[in-house]
């Protein structure tokens, strides 16, 4: 089943979303780049706790209705209360039933992971392992369509790499799936399509690298990259340099956790700096290798670079550029 928003614009004059037709297709992951209060409001529509200000939210072809959403549709919310008080075996026994599932605790447990703490109370869980629980409601109901909010958030990489699989073979099976997320790293892993609503305007970010091969930046003598901060120009040495994001159409460059505005396309960024080290690794991002600690695999066709940073951030590898970087490195 499809998810259609036609002609959706939000009430709340506050929240800046424009009128826009937009669909999430059946064995698929859209992600939606945005700011946090517009995903509030998108959830409030599809809760059915508020109208939208124009248009319709569409199942296939009816009508959004609170029949229609609690029969189809299933959350990954970002906050999510667990009953604390029961184990971990009694909280899956009771939605099993509820959702009157033919999945086995034994079974969901073991999915993620959780087969060793099913005599734990909740309260005694990590954050982490938390979500990885609030993730079995979903392989419970086996929804068509799944919502899944700032999925990531806070959530450590073990759990990133148990749950990221377990949405794809949910994919796989039909559904489709709409992540929403204010994070564009955690767009990118995750999903097939990914869009981003800013400027009044709703567009789609291009997940492949086609942009042409940078001219062979040897001979280059260039050896600062400048900054601008409260009108003052600095001056960065490229090992300072972890990495840098093309965001929203500014380039940004991070530096022990902290961002810095640089006038410099990625493309000029990517020449100039090719002789230090770093890695064009995405269409949105370039990386200092020699900042790089591991090379995370989240599924078959979704990497990850993880940072030996002030901030241990990741950036995203796209499938096209892990085979140049095992090239680069020698592993092939």
């Amino acid at each position: 089943m499809s998810l259609y928003f036609k002609k959706i614009s939000l009430q709340d004059s506050s929240i800046k979303l424009p009128e826009m037709n937009f669909y999430v297709l059946p064995g698929e992951i859209t992600a939606l780049y945005i700011d946090t209060e517009i995903q509030q409001g998108l959830l409030r529509v599809l809760e059915m706790r508020e109208t939208p200000y124009t248009g319709s939210v569409f199942i296939n072809t009816k009508e959004l209705s609170k029949k229609e959403a609690r029969k189809h549709i299933g959350y990954f919310q970002k906050e999510f209360g667990l009953y604390e008080r029961l184990t971990v075996k009694e909280w899956l026994t009771f939605w099993r039933r509820i959702y009157r599932s033919p999945r086995s605790v034994a079974g969901a447990s073991r999915q993620v992971q959780l087969e060793s703490r099913l005599f734990t109370k909740i309260s005694a869980l990590s954050f982490s392992e938390k979500k990885r629980l609030q993730f079995c409601l979903l392989l419970f109901q086996q929804p068509d369509i799944i919502i899944m909010e700032e999925w990531d958030q806070n959530l450590d990489v073990e759990s990133k790499k148990i749950l990221l699989p377990l949405l794809h073979d949910l994919k796989n099976e039909g559904a489709a799936v709409l992540v929403l997320t204010a994070n564009m790293e955690s767009a990118l892993t995750c999903a097939d399509n990914v869009y981003q609503i800013s400027s009044g305007k709703i567009t789609k970010i291009h997940t492949e690298d086609k942009e042409p091969e940078p001219e062979d930046a040897a001979g280059l003598t260039f050896t600062k990259i400048p900054a601008k901060i409260n009108e003052k120009i600095i001056l960065f040495n490229p090992p300072e340099i972890d990495y840098i994001e093309s965001r929203e159409g500014k380039v940004l460059l991070y530096i022990n956790n902290e961002e810095f505005p640089c006038s410099f396309t990625l493309m000029d960024l990517e020449k100039k700096l090719k002789n230090y080290g770093f890695f064009r690794c995405h269409r949105s991002y370039i990386v200092n290798l020699q900042k790089v600690r591991e090379v995370i695999t989240w599924t078959r066709n979704s990497f990850s670079l993880e940072l030996d940073d002030a901030g241990k951030n990741t950036v995203p590898l796209s499938k096209s550029k892990m085979e140049e970087l095992k090239e680069m490195l020698g592993l092939k």
